[in-house]
């Protein structure tokens, strides 16, 4: 099926649908996250200093760097940074329907 022989009321109404149903969700989610438990041993060993040195004197500074971009895209999993990936995710999902039913005049 073609989406550009859609009226383009048709496909104004299916971005609005989506835009409303993505952002929706991404709402709730933010107001119905908690805030993660505390850890009850106190402060974890990865955010140590000396575990840091020690990673960065083992693997080097791309082992200590590819940690902290693995701890920042686990933090987009779950919260309201869940919130703002689903967010972010609908606003492209819906760019990208626009762009492919465009009108070519």
């Amino acid at each position: 099926m073609s989406w550009r022989i859609l009226p383009r009321r048709t496909r104004i109404d299916i971005l609005r649908g989506i835009l409303l149903v993505g952002l929706a969700a991404a709402a709730g989610v933010y107001l119905t996250a908690v805030k993660p438990a505390a850890d009850p041993l106190g402060d974890p060993m990865e955010t140590s200093k000396l575990y840091q040195r020690n990673l960065q004197m083992i693997g080097g500074t791309a082992n200590l760097v590819a940690g902290q971009i693995n701890d920042g895209i686990r933090s987009l999993g779950s919260g309201k940074g869940l919130a703002g990936t689903l967010a972010v995710l609908t606003l492209g999902v819906a760019y990208g329907f626009y762009l492919v039913t465009e009108d070519q005049d």
